[in-house]
């Protein structure tokens, strides 16, 4: 997601059954520094959590070689210009701009700030979930789980 006319950005990851997300602010939208960054969230999941990606077609996904190896998970791309092939993350990017519109300016937020917005996404009762929590559906569903970003 993109923030401050398109110089600010943050890694949104979700996982397709229960809708949990995970999300980190990047200090930059190079490809190397997004891939760090990824490694990095990912490795915050139990093994079993760490499936697959489905990725779009950004530059800054370019260095996806990186999580592949340090990860051993494999990486599939959108086709280009097909955004509805990753339409949850899409949904989920709208509901985080209830709470970080684009004007929001995601460097000067405290982590403790930018966490609680990403729990309280996690935390929300769903209609699709059978109001149940992401969070909890994702818990209780480890074993099989795969992200998007």
């Amino acid at each position: 997601m993109s923030f401050m006319k398109n110089s600010q950005h943050i890694l949104v990851l979700r996982e397709r059954i229960s809708m949990f997300t995970l999300s980190v602010v990047l200090l930059g939208k190079k490809a190397e520094s997004t891939a760090r960054k990824l490694i990095e969230l990912m490795k915050t999941l139990p093994a079993l959590a760490r499936k697959s990606l489905t990725i779009d077609n950004g530059g800054e996904f370019a260095a996806h070689i990186m999580w592949m190896e340090e990860l051993g998970i494999p990486s599939y791309f959108c086709d280009a210009y097909a955004s509805w092939q990753k339409g949850g993350v899409e949904n989920t990017n709208g509901r985080l701009r209830r709470d970080m519109p684009r004007n929001t300016n995601v460097q000067q937020l405290t982590e403790e700030d930018f966490d609680e917005n990403i729990l309280n996404y996690n935390t929300t009762p769903r209609k699709a979930l059978g109001w149940l929590t992401p969070l909890e559906i994702f818990n209780r569903n480890l074993d099989r789980v795969a992200l998007r970003a």
